[in-house]
């Protein structure tokens, strides 16, 4: 065909331009060798560059290998087993989708057959560290907009600690307040309809005053207080007047 046309390969310029220069190089050396080498040379010489442009058109023509399936091992079935079991407990599948993935994931050979039954199940996060307050020598407190998390671990050292949780962003159902008393005390500010559980707190010498009310708002979190109320003792109150008014204020 002219020009070579019927060797090259749109989808692959670089071997089609190799092919051509290869068929240039051949026609000059077999040029060069006529008249004055034998037959025998002649032959040598176009069955070089024969095979060599063989060897590109075969790269040119040749289909992509496919990868081979890795074999899945009887831990690589139990770790997603666990992670589905872990997931209906937490309510990311039902217990009806939880028997079907996992009659797959105990069946399955390859790891291309496991992967797609966790794909849609994001990892499960590990649990935050506890938040610390400690009074120190000249107190801390901890108020303003934050978010709460699941733990806190409140120290009341010499100056105190006081913890205001009526502006926060809190998502969780329970918060675990883990207080220590020591010679400042420490003073914790819930929201009305906010519960204060006191029951695992020792009063230690100072004692513990709780004024808060019983009364608990739907979806309103539980503050679960711990520890030990020690010398400077354990507040915990709603706010007061003068605390609702700036609080009125700042919600304008």
């Amino acid at each position: 065909m002219p020009g070579g046309a019927a060797f090259i390969c749109p989808g692959d310029a670089a071997r089609s331009a190799q092919l051509l220069r290869c068929g240039v190089v051949f026609r000059k050396r077999l040029r060069s060798h006529r008249g004055h080498a034998g037959p025998g040379t002649v032959r040598s010489v176009f069955r070089a560059h024969l095979v060599i442009a063989l060897v590109i058109i075969g790269c040119m023509t040749a289909e992509p290998s496919q990868p081979v399936p890795l074999r899945a091992s009887d831990a690589d079935r139990e770790a997603v087993v666990a992670e589905l079991q872990e997931a209906a407990a937490d309510g990311r599948i039902d217990l009806d989708e939880l028997g079907t993935r996992l009659e797959v994931a105990l069946a399955a050979r390859t790891h291309a057959e496991l992967a797609p039954l966790t794909a849609d199940l994001l990892p499960v996060m590990p649990p935050a560290q506890p938040l610390l307050v400690k009074g120190g020598m000249a107190g801390a407190v901890r108020d303003g907009i934050w978010r709460v998390p699941a733990q806190i671990r409140a120290y009341g050292g010499l100056g105190g600690v006081k913890i205001d949780f009526t502006r926060v962003e809190c998502r969780l159902r329970v918060v675990e307040v883990e207080v220590n008393g020591g010679a400042g005390g420490v003073e914790i500010v819930v929201p009305d309809g906010w519960v204060v559980e006191t029951g695992e707190v020792d009063p230690g010498l100072a004692g513990l005053r709780n004024r808060t009310t019983a009364e608990r708002l739907p979806g309103s979190p539980l503050i679960r207080l711990s520890g030990d109320c020690g010398m400077g003792g354990v507040t915990v109150r709603h706010p007061e007047r003068g605390e609702r008014r700036k609080l009125q204020r700042e919600s304008r």
